[in-house]
């Protein structure tokens, strides 16, 4: 069938998807492709466009018949910051792909790619995944290499999860784990699922998502999705402008949202978009029971799948009983840029394998890079006292670690601290780290913090001027806790808390919020049942020592390490 690229852009492109006709056209040539389709749609592309015009320049490549209607589209978008051409939605389309007439499935991309080419003066061509059913062969057609256009693929077996398997359903839900965490939520209350179904509802919610996905992901992948990208809560408030095609959900415990998920839907399945959770809640997985819960619902409406998407986390493979065949092609536009990556990926490979023939794997290597970085660091800020310090300290070292007491019958439990500045539990101050300790940066601080939240310790922070200007955590006694500057260990008596990793930010130090902060604590902590506090400090850290001392903590233990060349020897006192 004969069919004529376009290329519509920038203005012109904005005053088509603001055409009825042209959204009808779109919309029944949607309805009737049989692959996966509603990242191309309508509801997803247009709503993208215009919250993202500011950085993409809209494009839209349609193929029209003799009669001048639209049988083909691919929405895409020029970067106006790097100037590469995407499909519409970038990263944030899992599936890159096109809309088109059965009759020429075959041809429209290969024609497409060719009317691109020449339009944009393209290299190379990054996809993500084709979407699922899309017809694949005209990634090997003639056409192409005719035209000096090379493909490379890679594939991937993506997890799906088949509602109709009641059976898979019924397994998950016998997992003792989340039986326990499921009664944990019922037992404090209302527990239950929500679809989020307009913009208002959205609106209301956006804060508390942005907010929860900013802190998983730069604590896992140091990216704030939602802080690095002011478009983003337009983009979901947005979309709820077509509320069926969207399926955004919201896991409530009484009147708290603990968890979040916000995808796109077709017909008969829902795609897995963004998932979020409270970090507070980390230990009783409430991620998980949010997708229990949302493909309870999902059956009860009667949807198919969920399309757990590609990646290799652990939990899709968990909720997964079901594969689809996904391919994500890279397009070279001469045959020496082809012949170029090839040589850049072999080279990578073999460096690889020489690596691990060796024992470096990459974990390894990253930790030596780490540690390179450290050194310099180190040797940037090494002064001469500190140098003849440092070369002192090979030949002799002592290292002093004093650990305090405070007992209930010694607090006057009475006298109620002065903290309206302090906040307990609260994630969001720790988005406010500066990062000016050169020790920690803001991913490990959120990182560490998450791995505490999911045990059950406490944190106390105070937030001024917009920055965490100070913290402390909380824990209960009855484990072993070590002591890295002696290499030593000391196991809390049950009943007990320690308090630990206190740091202020340097420009709100000798303000007094440490000694603050541990009268808070201790306030909190004899109230709720503890008999006694400990907490420790470096004997050479005479500020933690002064505020520790003069709250009332007294001195219980001594931890002694000295080092001559390399004969260590290791001393506690008590000093009871």
């Amino acid at each position: 069938m004969k069919f004529e690229i376009k290329i519509v852009t920038d203005e012109k492109a904005l005053q088509l998807i603001d055409n009825e006709e042209f959204i009808s056209e779109w919309k029944d040539l949607s309805c009737a492709d049989s692959k996966v389709t509603v990242l191309q749609e309508p509801a997803f592309v247009v709503t993208w466009y215009k919250q993202y015009y500011d950085k993409y320049r809209p494009v839209l490549c349609l193929g029209y018949n003799d009669a001048s209607r639209v049988i083909g589209l691919m929405p895409l978008a020029l970067s106006l910051k790097n100037g590469y051409l995407t499909h519409a939605g970038d990263h944030q389309a899992e599936y890159h792909g096109w809309i088109v007439t059965k009759d020429i499935d075959h041809d429209f991309p290969i024609k497409a790619l060719i009317a691109l080419r020449n339009h944009f003066h393209l290299r190379t061509w990054q996809w993500r995944w084709i979407p699922p059913r899309a017809q694949t062969s005209w990634l090997n057609s003639q056409a192409l290499t005719k035209e000096k256009i090379f493909v490379k693929c890679r594939q991937e077996r993506s997890p799906i999860w088949n509602l109709s398997d009641e059976n898979k359903f019924k397994k998950l839900m016998k997992n003792k784990a989340i039986k326990n965490n499921m009664n944990r939520y019922k037992n404090k209350g209302d527990f239950y699922i929500e679809r989020i179904k307009t913009k208002e509802r959205i609106e209301s919610l956006i804060d508390t998502i942005a907010m929860q996905c900013d802190f998983r992901q730069e604590a896992i992948h140091i990216v704030a999705p939602f802080k690095n990208d002011p478009n983003k809560k337009g983009f979901y408030i947005e979309r709820m402008n077509y509320p069926n095609d969207n399926y955004f959900t919201v896991l409530w415990s009484n009147n708290d949202p603990i968890a979040f998920h916000l995808g796109t839907c077709d017909k008969d399945t829902v795609c897995l978009g963004l998932s979020c959770f409270d970090p507070l809640e980390s230990n009783k997985s409430p991620g998980t029971l949010l997708l229990l819960k949302l493909a309870r619902l999902l059956m009860d409406e009667g949807y198919r799948y969920i399309d757990l998407t590609p990646g290799g986390d652990a939990y899709k493979q968990r909720f997964s009983n079901a594969e689809q065949n996904l391919i994500t092609p890279c397009f070279y536009f001469s045959r020496l840029t082809k012949l170029k990556s090839d040589l850049r990926e072999e080279i990578i490979r073999i460096a690889k394998r020489c690596l691990l023939a060796i024992g470096f794997t990459p974990t390894l290597v990253r930790n030596k890079l780490a540690s390179i970085s450290e050194l310099f660091y180190k040797l940037h800020r090494l002064s001469l006292s500190k140098l003849v310090r440092r070369i002192i300290s090979l030949i002799y070292e002592k290292r002093i670690f004093i650990y305090y007491k405070y007992t209930y019958d010694k607090f006057g439990s009475n006298e109620i601290p002065n903290s309206s500045d302090i906040s307990i539990q609260k994630y969001s101050d720790l988005m406010n780290y500066t990062g000016s300790n050169p020790w920690l940066s803001r991913s490990n601080l959120l990182s560490e913090s998450s791995r505490r939240f999911s045990t059950g310790e406490v944190l106390y922070s105070v937030l001024k001027n917009g920055m965490l200007a100070h913290y402390g955590w909380m824990v209960k006694g009855g484990r072993t806790h070590k002591f890295t500057e002696v290499d030593m260990e000391f196991k809390s008596p049950k009943g007990s808390l320690v308090l630990y990793d206190f740091y202020t930010e340097p420009k709100f130090r000798r303000k007094g919020l440490y000694q603050t902060n541990l009268k808070k604590m201790l306030y909190d902590g004899f109230r709720a049942g503890a008999n006694e506090v400990y907490i420790g400090a470096a004997y050479r850290n005479n500020a933690s020592r002064a505020a520790i001392e003069k709250t009332g903590f007294k001195i219980f233990k001594t931890f002694v390490k000295t080092r001559s060349l390399w004969i260590v020897k290791k001393k506690e006192i008590d000093n009871e």
